[in-house]
C-alpha cells in the first residue's frame, strides 16, 4: 500500500531518493582531504640535515647527540642510522635521494607494538629539537602513495638567482606562519662558504703559471691524485695520493708554492704573490625544472596533520601578504597537491572510457534510452552517498575514499539495473501499470535487500579494524549502499513512471 501510494505521486518519492545525495554533496567541501593515508607500518624516519658545509664527523656527532633520547623512549625498539647518504629502499615509495652527501643522515626507526607512530613522531620531534639548535630535523610517519620529499612544495620558476632567493625567503616567512608547519627549507636557501683568488694576470704571466695550472696544481695538493686501487674484500678501493694534508688553513694555503710551467725556466712561486684572497659564500644548488632555474620551498608538518587544510591555510595568507610575483616567473605547487591531481587525472581519464563503454553496454541490453538514462541517473545520483558516509563515519576524503565511491556506483548501478529489468520484462509494468510496478519492486527488493546486507557485512570488518587504509573505503561503500537501495527501489521505478506519465493516479 505505502508503495502504490508514493507511485501515484512518483515526484514524491524521487524528492525523498535524492534528500540523502543532496546532503553528501554539501558536505563534500567540509570533509577533510587525505588523499594518501599514513601507512599501517609500525615504523618511522628521521632526516637530519646540517649547514651545506659541515663535514660527515659533524652529521654523526648530531647523530650521537639525539640517539640517547630515542633509546630513551619506550615505544621505540631501535634505530638504523646511514650518515652520508640516504636509507636504502625498504618501503615501496622511500626512494633513496641523496647519496655522498656528508651534511645528511637519515634514520629509520623501528616501534613497539601498539604503539603509535604519529605520537612518537611528535614526542621524538619535540624533545630532538631541544638537543639540536644547528640543524633541520624531521621526524615523519610512512605514508602511501606516491614518493614526495615533503607533503608542501611550492615551486617558483624565473631567470634571476637572486630574485628566486629573496622571493622563496618571502615564501618560507608565511610558511612559517601557519599552524602545523615545523620546518621549512628552500633550494637556494643552503649557501656555501667560498674562498676567492683573485690572480693577477700580469704576475702570473711572469712567474711562468696559468689560471688553468694554477687551478689543477691546487686541486692536487687539496684533493690529492689517484695512485691506483686497493683489493678488499672483494671491492675496489681507490687510493689517492695528498702533499700535506691537514694544511687547509688560509695562512698555509697562501704559502703553498707553484711549479711554473714549461718553456718558462723552473721557478717556485708562493701562491699568496700571485692573488689576493676574498671570503665569498655561492648558492649550495641550483635547479632546474623543464630546463628553467627553480627555486623549491619545502614545508614539514607535524605528523598527522592533513597537508590540504594546512596548504589552504598558507594559499590565504600568501594572497593577504605583500608577496608578489615579477613578470616573467611562475609560481606552483608540488608534494602531495601535484600528486594528488596527477592520480586524479588518471583516474578521470579512465573513468570515462569506462562511463562510455557502460552507455554502450546499457544501451544495447535494454534497448531503451529512456531506461539507460534513468540508470546514469541513479548512477550519478549515488556519488553524494560516499561524502555523507565519510561524514558520519568521521573519516577524510582521499584516493580509497574515491575508489569506494566508484565501487558504490556500481552496486546503485547494479541494483536498479535488476529493478529497470524486471520492468522491462513485465508488459503492464513497462507500459507504466502502477500496480504491477509495485508487484515488480516488491518481487525485487529480495535480491537487493540481500545485496545490500552482504555488502555491508562483508565491508564491516574493514571499517573496524582496517588500519588507516581500508576504512574510507569500506565507509564509502558499506554506508552509501542504503541509499542506493533506497534509489533502486523508488527512484528508478518512479523515474520510469514519470517518463511513462503515469502519475497522479492515471493507471492506464
Amino acid at each position: 500500500m505505502i508503495l502504490k501510494s508514493l507511485f501515484r505521486v512518483p515526484f514524491l518519492p524521487v524528492a525523498i531518493s535524492i534528500v540523502l545525495p543532496a546532503i553528501g554533496f554539501y558536505l563534500a567541501d567540509a570533509l577533510p582531504i587525505q588523499f594518501f593515508p599514513a601507512s599501517d607500518r609500525r615504523q618511522i624516519q628521521i632526516e637530519i640535515e646540517l649547514p651545506a658545509s659541515s663535514p660527515l664527523t659533524a652529521t654523526a656527532a648530531a647523530v650521537a647527540r639525539i640517539q640517547p633520547v630515542i633509546e630513551a623512549n619506550t615505544d621505540i625498539q631501535r634505530a638504523h642510522w646511514f650518515v652520508g647518504r640516504s636509507a636504502p629502499t625498504f618501503y615501496y615509495n622511500v626512494v633513496p635521494r641523496r647519496r655522498g652527501t656528508p651534511f645528511y643522515a637519515q634514520g629509520i626507526i623501528d616501534l613497539a607494538n601498539g604503539s603509535d607512530s604519529a605520537e612518537v613522531a611528535i614526542s621524538i620531534e619535540q624533545d630532538i629539537a631541544a638537543k639540536i639548535r644547528n640543524a633541520r630535523v624531521v621526524v615523519r610517519q610512512l605514508e602511501q602513495g606516491p614518493p614526495f620529499d615533503a607533503p608542501i612544495e611550492v615551486q617558483i620558476q624565473g631567470p634571476d638567482l637572486n630574485t628566486l632567493k629573496r622571493l622563496g625567503g618571502e615564501i618560507r616567512l608565511v610558511l612559517s606562519q601557519c599552524p602545523h608547519v615545523t620546518q621549512t627549507r628552500s633550494d637556494l636557501g643552503e649557501t656555501i662558504a667560498k674562498l676567492v683568488f683573485d690572480i693577477d694576470p700580469a704576475v702570473a704571466s711572469n712567474s711562468g703559471v696559468d689560471q688553468a695550472s694554477i687551478a689543477s696544481q691546487l686541486y692536487a695538493r687539496l684533493e690529492g691524485l689517484p695512485a691506483g686501487t686497493l683489493e678488499h674484500g672483494g671491492q675496489s678501493i681507490p687510493i689517492r695520493v695528498v702533499s700535506g694534508a691537514g694544511s687547509n688553513a688560509v695562512s698555509q694555503l697562501a704559502s703553498i708554492e707553484l711549479a711554473s710551467q714549461p718553456p718558462s725556466p723552473p721557478l717556485k712561486t708562493p701562491l699568496a704573490s700571485l692573488a689576493k684572497w676574498t671570503l665569498g659564500a655561492d648558492n649550495g644548488a641550483i635547479v632546474r625544472v623543464d630546463g628553467k632555474r627553480t627555486n623549491e620551498v619545502m614545508a614539514y608538518l607535524t605528523a598527522g596533520v592533513l597537508p590540504d587544510g594546512v596548504l589552504h591555510d598558507f594559499k590565504r595568507r600568501l594572497k593577504d601578504s605583500d608577496f608578489r610575483l615579477p613578470p616573467g616567473y611562475k609560481l606552483s605547487f608540488g608534494g602531495e597537491n601535484r600528486q594528488r591531481s596527477q592520480a586524479v587525472n588518471q583516474l578521470v581519464a579512465n573513468a570515462v572510457i569506462l562511463f562510455a563503454l557502460m552507455v554502450l553496454t546499457l544501451v544495447l541490453s535494454f534497448g531503451s534510452l529512456r531506461h539507460t538514462l534513468i540508470v546514469m541517473l541513479v548512477g550519478g545520483l549515488s556519488i553524494g552517498l560516499g561524502p555523507l558516509a565519510l561524514w558520519v563515519g568521521g573519516f577524510p576524503f582521499g584516493f580509497m575514499a574515491i575508489v569506494g565511491t566508484m565501487g558504490l556506483v556500481g552496486v546503485a548501478i547494479n541494483d536498479s539495473i535488476v529493478v529497470l529489468a524486471a520492468i522491462a520484462e513485465d508488459s503492464a509494468s513497462l507500459g507504466g501499470d502502477i500496480d504491477s510496478t509495485c508487484d515488480v519492486v516488491i518481487g525485487c527488493t529480495r535480491h537487493i535487500l540481500a545485496t545490500t546486507l552482504t555488502t555491508i557485512a562483508g565491508f564491516t570488518p574493514l571499517i573496524l579494524a582496517g588500519g588507516k587504509f581500508w576504512p574510507p573505503l569500506a565507509m564509502t561503500v558499506a554506508g552509501g549502499v542504503g541509499g542506493a537501495t533506497l534509489m533502486a527501489l523508488l527512484l528508478a521505478p518512479s523515474l520510469h513512471l514519470i517518463l511513462r506519465g503515469k502519475f497522479r493516479g492515471v493507471a492506464r
